[in-house]
């Protein structure tokens, strides 16, 4: 519930943008669209402009206070994509396999791209370009809008170094919409009954490998997969992790069960057959 009145922020807000904003404006913890609001209360997906107030000073006025009172991160996985795009700029992966959440605003929105399944961020920075990809359920970055700011919630799943072909850094991340546990058997009943339960989704499950991380070695990759048993002959399950050194999967050994964490990205069904694609979580 808004629980705060229009107050002091709003009018910073007024003098700071003008009062004719059709979307919240937002410092990094409260938003004001007519009263003041949690930031955290903001709908997925909704559009948002910053103004550089400093909240502590705000959430003590609006209190009565006289001295700035420390506000929580709203979230424990908060980082500023400035940070992320410095690290990826350095040649570092330290949030790759991580789930975060970025406030950053589109420059690209869907319909730049063919198939309309993916939107790139403002990184300021020529040289790193940080995608946000949802190949099986397009329609979810298609409400994102160019130009506007957002909080994403995103799994960043491969950081691709520049080529001859595309000079910059790419940054490829997801959008998990939540984290749930179950079983191999229970993922695969879903899979072959034509379900998408799964796809999305971060994913914590018990099971066995298939082959190890050197069956799949290749010299000319710079990633490695291991396979899960699936106790179904129709579905081939593949975990990836977007980095070979440091090994990450070479630890799993064939025939050997383990507790797995991973993003799925997608399943591909052909003829009667499905291969599933996830990707290592860190967090």
């Amino acid at each position: 519930m808004r629980f705060f009145t229009f107050s002091l922020f709003v009018i910073a807000v007024i003098f700071t943008l003008g009062c004719s904003a059709e979307n919240p404006i937002c410092t990094t913890n409260f938003c004001a669209i007519g009263e003041v609001f949690p930031r955290s209360e903001l709908e997925d997906a909704q559009a948002f402009s910053e103004v550089d107030i400093d909240d502590s000073v705000i959430f003590a006025t609006l209190i009565g206070g006289t001295t700035p009172v420390p506000v929580k991160t709203p979230h424990p996985n908060t980082v500023g994509i400035d940070m992320i795009v410095a690290d990826v700029a350095n040649k570092g992966e330290k949030y790759l396999g991580k789930t975060l959440a970025v406030t950053a605003q589109v420059d690209l929105d869907a319909t730049a791209f063919t198939d309309n399944d993916s939107i790139t961020l403002v990184t300021n920075n020529d040289n790193v370009v940080f995608y946000v990809n949802s190949r099986e359920t397009p329609d979810r970055v298609a409400q994102y809008q160019k130009g506007q700011t957002y909080t994403f919630n995103i799994f960043i799943r491969a950081i691709d170094p520049p080529e001859e072909f595309f000079p910059e850094y790419a940054i490829w991340s997801n959008l998990p919409t939540k984290r749930v546990s179950t079983t191999m058997d229970a993922l695969i009943q879903d899979i072959t009954s034509g379900g998408r339960t799964f796809i999305d989704k971060i994913v914590s499950l018990r099971a066995t490998v298939k082959f190890n991380a050197e069956t799949f070695f290749d010299d000319d990759e710079d990633y490695e997969t291991i396979s899960l048993v699936t106790n179904a002959e129709n579905v081939s399950f593949f975990l990836t992790h977007e980095l070979r050194h440091p090994s990450i999967l070479a630890k799993y050994k064939e025939g050997v069960a383990y507790d797995f964490t991973f993003f799925i990205a997608r399943i591909t069904p052909s003829n009667d057959k499905y291969l599933v694609s996830a990707y290592v979580v860190l967090d």
